[in-house]
């Protein structure tokens, strides 16, 4: 054990060696893996980062969730448009039908989007996109509140006038005060504010971003607009599985209890599509493997290159070092420890550079997360990626040198 520390002691001395006396050689070529270990981990890290902040926006929606829509989210919307658009839409109807007779729903609720209307308090005025909603809407898709309160059922039956506003609409049209209780005017009707919806933050992309939004009960909403005018994605049905409920099983009860409330027969085809947050996510798993891809081919041509650079250095160490290597074996040094010694100054110097890489990608993520406003991070498990992609480099390069070494005859290379 001792040996080997020496070695290692040794090892680290004289891989320093190197960088210190041959600063030129050593930066072009610890270059390659420097920019090899960047264009992988920090394409890696972003692509991560990036996954992490969409799936955790999707998971707030919940996976125990089904979406009713005209249109299926899995297909383009251009393919075949005439005939998803001849399906009836999705009223208060189809909502009473699920809300009344599914057993496997725990909730479910119909949301329908009236449309942008302008908002005015006061001398100020905003623009924001109203959304009708029936009971339960705040439930299921987890929406919190940074003031105030939802609507009441009784509200919700009796189509009260009232709003529950998005924060970046409070913010336009009170401007500093107390927006709860107040009074908006929206399409010349007095609208009662009952609550403020929690800022929705920087995700890069939030399926529920209420900032400049506002709620509606369903029956007020159809005081002010034709609910059941027609729309592409405007109505839709959110339905929440019960407790112990397996999505496949509440897919099952959904569709044959649209089938019947729409009179369906056996052989006709759904004239609905039933929708689920997986299909967007599968979505995403091609998108970020495409990217991912991408990385670790730029990457993957600078670390090869970086790989003959360090190959090259070694190459030159151990001919530099000749008549050292052929005194050690003389003492008694053995192949094995000759060539563990030259891998271990191979491995030191492509870690120098992989750290070097890693300090460049902790940046670059900084930087980056500051102008899209959204954390980066530089994580464990890239790290550990990076530091091992070093070392596998380490052993590529140092390989053939550490075996020309070790078989090196010592009578010759004393000699030189």
């Amino acid at each position: 054990m001792r040996m080997y520390l020496r070695i290692v002691n040794d090892s680290i001395a004289q891989a320093w060696g190197q960088m210190v006396g041959n600063k030129l050689r050593t930066f072009l070529s610890l270059l390659g893996i420097t920019i090899g270990i960047f264009c992988i981990i920090s394409v890696l890290s972003s692509v991560e980062s990036l996954e992490q902040n969409i799936r955790s926006s999707f998971e707030r929606l919940g996976d125990d969730v089904l979406y009713v829509n005209k249109f299926p989210w899995a297909e383009d919307p251009g393919m075949n448009y005439w005939k998803y658009s001849r399906r009836p839409n999705l009223d208060y109807s189809d909502y009473q039908a699920v809300h009344t007779r599914m057993q496997t729903a725990g909730s479910a609720s119909l949301s329908t989007t009236v449309g942008m209307r302008t908002l005015k308090q006061g001398g100020n005025n905003t623009r924001a996109f109203v959304i009708a909603v029936t009971e339960r809407y705040e439930d299921i898709l987890s929406i919190e509140l940074e003031d105030g309160r939802f609507f009441t059922l009784m509200e919700h039956q009796q189509g009260t006038p009232r709003a529950v506003i998005g924060y970046d609409v409070a913010e336009n049209i009170f401007v500093g005060r107390d927006p709860i209780g107040q009074t908006i005017k929206m399409g010349g009707l007095a609208v009662q504010v009952i609550g403020i919806i929690q800022r929705s933050g920087n995700d890069l992309i939030n399926p529920v971003n209420f900032d400049r939004g506002v709620l509606i009960t369903h029956n007020f909403g159809r005081r002010i607009a034709n609910l059941n005018a027609t729309s592409y994605f405007g109505t839709q049905l959110i339905v929440k599985a019960g407790d112990e409920v397996s999505i496949e099983d509440l897919r099952d009860e959904l569709t044959s209890t649209l089938r019947a409330h729409r009179r369906l027969k056996p052989l006709e085809d759904d004239n609905f599509s039933i929708n689920e947050l997986s299909l967007l996510t599968n979505i995403l798993n091609n998108f970020f493997g495409i990217l991912n891809l991408v990385g670790i081919v730029i990457g993957g041509f600078a670390i090869l290159v970086g790989i003959f650079s360090v190959a090259n250095i070694m190459f030159v160490s151990v001919r530099e070092r000749t008549n050292i290597i052929g005194i050690k074996k003389a003492l008694g040094a053995t192949r094995s420890v000759l060539l563990f010694e030259i891998l271990l100054e191979s491995i030191i110097l492509c870690l120098i550079g992989g750290i070097i890489g890693l300090l460049f990608v902790f940046g670059a993520l900084q930087l980056i997360g500051h102008f899209l406003e959204f954390e980066m991070i530089l994580t464990f498990r890239m790290i550990f990626w990076g530091v091992s992609l070093s070392v596998l480099i380490g052993v590529l390069s140092g390989i053939i040198p550490a075996f020309v070494a070790a078989k090196m005859d010592p009578v010759k290379a004393i000699r030189g």
